[in-house]
């Protein structure tokens, strides 16, 4: 604003800038994962889905903090595929500043520690360490020296806050697993509230709560929770969230052996976790799990390639 003035259209344009930046960056990491037929149905999918369309248009911070998230991911992807030696980098700065955003992207960070350690101990005591190529080398020493400091900063600084009200490492508040249990204290608000068997009880007498959250975060609103004609919007998100989960399904035997696939698992589980147990609210979960959007049909992708339309004559 200093630089053109003082307009109400400078943060919706910034949005839908970030928004192209997201659909194309999503597109090429699709392009390299599963060739170009893969990369179009994920771009016409990310431009179209109305609530990411919504985003791209509003002056909020969701947009710009996905857009970093998708760079980051880009960056970390490439290294885990051997493609960049410095990706690891690259991916956690921009990682970085995607928390500065929003703090539940800290997720990413968790989920890229647990498929470091994943990583070392598969190199380290699944395989013969003698003949380890030179960029494994590379990748053995940038996870370590990664990992040792994530949990120097943990140590030093007293704990990391993972969003949500989660946090690991702190010395007050009674650790992650009492952060856990107060988000299954507080009632639900607003007119498309999650069930009340989902919002109160104890997660560990009920350790079918933590399940349910998640499920519900991924596809809801189910048909007994529209209440209302405008309530009906939010089934374009669960009928897109239950096909995107299919289409994992269908393309698992491909995903369990890609490297990158493996990567994004473990993200995009660290993100729903961190996520879903901190939404009671059908509204905010779709506003939420947008957020997610772009790994998951990256996931969901490496089944596209059989997608086909069959028009019958009659």
């Amino acid at each position: 604003m200093k630089l053109v003035g003082v307009s109400i259209y400078i943060l919706p344009v910034m949005s839908f800038l970030c928004s192209y930046v997201v659909v194309a960056t999503t597109s090429l990491i699709a392009y390299y994962l599963w060739g170009k037929r893969s990369a179009t149905i994920v771009a016409f999918v990310m431009a179209l889905y109305p609530f990411a369309a919504f985003n791209s248009i509003l002056a909020l911070r969701e947009e710009v903090a996905i857009m970093f998230f998708v760079l980051g991911l880009y960056y970390f992807l490439r290294w885990v595929g051997g493609k960049s030696i410095l990706g690891l980098m690259s991916g956690c700065f921009f990682f970085g500043v995607a928390v500065l955003f929003h703090p539940g992207w800290v997720g990413a960070f968790v989920g890229v520690a647990a498929y470091l350690a994943f990583f070392l101990y598969k190199v380290i005591f699944k395989s013969d360490t003698k003949n380890v190529p030179f960029h494994d080398t590379v990748k053995i020493l940038l996870s370590s020296a990664m990992l040792v400091s994530s949990l120097v900063m943990v140590a030093v600084g007293g704990g990391v806050s993972l969003g949500k009200g989660v946090e690991i490492g702190a010395d007050e508040g009674g650790g992650i697993g009492e952060a856990i249990e107060s988000r299954f204290e507080r009632p639900s608000r607003g007119g498309s509230g999650y069930p009340g068997f989902l919002v109160q009880g104890n997660p560990y007498t009920q350790p079918w709560l933590i399940p349910g959250r998640i499920i519900y975060f991924h596809f809801s609103p189910f048909p007994w929770d529209i209440g209302s004609i405008r309530q009906l919007l939010g089934v374009i998100s669960s009928l897109l969230y239950m096909f995107l989960a299919w289409r994992v399904y269908k393309g698992w035997n491909t995903i369990k052996y890609r490297e990158e696939c493996l990567a994004m698992l473990f993200i995009f589980g660290a993100l729903t976790f961190i996520y879903a147990i901190g939404v009671t609210n059908i509204g905010t979960a779709i506003r939420h799990k947008t957020k997610l959007l772009p790994i998951f049909i990256l996931l969901a992708a490496a089944s596209f390639h059989t997608l086909s339309i069959k028009i019958r004559r009659t």
